[in-house]
């Protein structure tokens, strides 16, 4: 979740996580992302198991330690590991999954490959109402990273999950198209690249 002090004047929005275990018991929290107060976390979503788990978020400036709400100029990515016998995370560098530049970015999902406890992806989406897909590796850094849908309409709240039957990533998203099936839901499928054989 995100957090923000009111005793401290003109705080940001710290992301901040907490591992449950199978009784839903709490064991520990830790922070993840930008531990500067020049900066907001903002829409964070968390996929994983077994120990390994990533987080994405979008991240925007601290002008007046107030959120205005989730648009952020950038989104993020970090990997982290937590077993079940630790009482904090460890976490590998934070990514920077798109810098807005003139645009901003709304925080879509993030989905784990429990085939090869390796990968993740994710989706988010521009104010421009474009929608856009990473891939991350085991390390936290950014793979691949796709356009899915950049058209005149407006797209809007992009999901994503992980299919280990077929070993991709199934995406879904909404668009404001008009036409004999107006508001249409889309799915798209973002897979491994195929390499040919040496």
């Amino acid at each position: 979740w995100t957090q923000l002090d009111n005793a401290i004047a003109e705080d940001d929005w710290d992301l901040i996580i907490r591992r449950l275990d199978s009784a839903g018991v709490s064991q520990g929290r830790s922070f993840l992302g930008n531990a500067s107060a020049t900066v907001h976390a903002y829409v964070p979503k968390i996929a994983g198991r077994g120990g390994r788990y990533g987080a994405c978020w979008g991240e925007d400036p601290n002008p007046a330690g107030a959120q205005a709400n989730g648009w952020a100029n950038e989104i993020w990515v970090q990997r982290f590991d937590w077993s079940e016998t630790s009482a904090s995370a460890t976490s590998f560098d934070r990514v920077r999954v798109r810098a807005g530049g003139a645009a901003d970015f709304w925080n879509g999902n993030i989905a784990y490959d429990n085939n090869t406890d390796s990968h993740l992806a994710l989706v988010y989406h521009s104010d421009a109402w474009d929608v856009f897909a990473a891939r991350v590796g085991y390390d936290g850094g950014v793979c691949e990273a796709v356009t899915v849908y950049n058209t005149a309409s407006l797209a809007f709240s992009p999901g994503i999950t992980f299919d280990d039957d077929n070993n991709r990533f199934p995406l879904v998203f909404t668009a404001n198209e008009t036409g004999a099936e107006p508001n249409p839901v889309y799915g798209r499928l973002f897979v491994y690249p195929t390499f040919g054989a040496p």
